[in-house]
């Protein structure tokens, strides 16, 4: 397996249902019923889809499938009932399988709330408020085998977040060992300014690019500075990134095969994108796929 394929292999959640698509259930299930079949599929993560939607899910998932879909729920403000939700579906539905969950949490009682109501075998994926304690936040999490999320772009240019805010939260993760994932904005592999929705008149940003923070994340596991992990987050030029079959290389700084499946296992898990097309086609477009 080459080191392009370790780093991104499953890593594409699905979350058509959400802006700037913004599709209806049936278009975004046909949508992902076909990129299972697609040649990329092997970067093709879960269906991502809220618990207060499930009901409608399931009515739109007709028939069965070669092997189950994996799914990860969005709780809403009462995880307590989302979480009877969750297991009651997961009870009922063979094509179907819930085993990753995403919340948003103030602070370490709302982490600990969730925490306490989530269902074993579920992993769970906490966004955690801006103004909360970012050490603090992550220590709750670490403690209580919680993972995080980060929000990483939207529809306007102030939900991007900046590169030293970026890295921050990968360096703590690192620091306390908690396995994260990413949410929104990351369509296209490098950091540069694209339009942020697909209407005419879309306001454009400096996007965060993928293969930037799934690179940094690597360099982090393997004991990069903060500052490190920060420029490699704002790297812009894709040529400054050698991808070849046996390692990733940055600025002297080489990653093979062992420290891309440890920064897949210990650091970042998949991202969100309400795209998995434009993910394929910029990688296409680098002839890295």
């Amino acid at each position: 397996m080459t080191t392009l394929r370790i780093l991104l292999d499953g890593t594409v959640d699905y979350a058509g249902l959400f802006p700037p698509a913004g599709l209806d259930m049936v278009r975004s299930v046909e949508n992902y019923r076909r990129y299972m079949d697609d040649a990329c599929a092997w970067m093709l993560g879960r269906f991502v889809v809220p618990v207060a939607r499930l009901g409608e899910f399931k009515e739109t998932l007709s028939g069965t499938s070669a092997a189950p879909w994996r799914l990860s729920v969005l709780i809403g403000e009462n995880p307590e009932a989302d979480a009877r939700e969750i297991a009651a579906f997961n009870r009922q539905n063979a094509n179907a399988v819930i085993d990753s969950a995403e919340a948003r949490a103030a602070g370490v009682n709302e982490i600990e709330r969730i925490a306490g109501v989530v269902p074993a075998g579920i992993a769970c994926f906490v966004e955690l408020a801006p103004e909360a304690g970012l050490g603090a936040s992550v220590a709750a999490l670490a403690r209580l085998g919680l993972n995080a999320k980060i929000r990483t772009g939207g529809v306007t240019p102030d939900m991007i977040p900046d590169t030293a805010a970026v890295a921050s939260f990968i360096a703590t993760c690192r620091d306390h060992d908690v396995p994260f994932k990413a949410t929104a904005g990351l369509h296209h592999p490098i950091r540069a300014v694209h339009k942020l929705t697909y209407e005419p008149d879309s306001v454009s940003g400096k996007m965060l690019g993928f293969l930037n923070v799934f690179v940094a994340t690597a360099l982090a596991q393997e004991g990069s500075s903060e500052d490190t992990i920060r420029k490699m987050i704002g790297e812009e030029d894709a040529d400054a990134i050698d991808v070849t079959e046996e390692s990733i290389t940055w600025c002297g700084t080489r990653l093979g095969a062992d420290a891309i499946r440890k920064a897949r296992d210990r650091g970042i898990r998949s991202f969100g994108s309400c795209s998995f097309e434009e993910p394929v086609r910029d990688l296409k477009g680098m002839h890295l796929i």
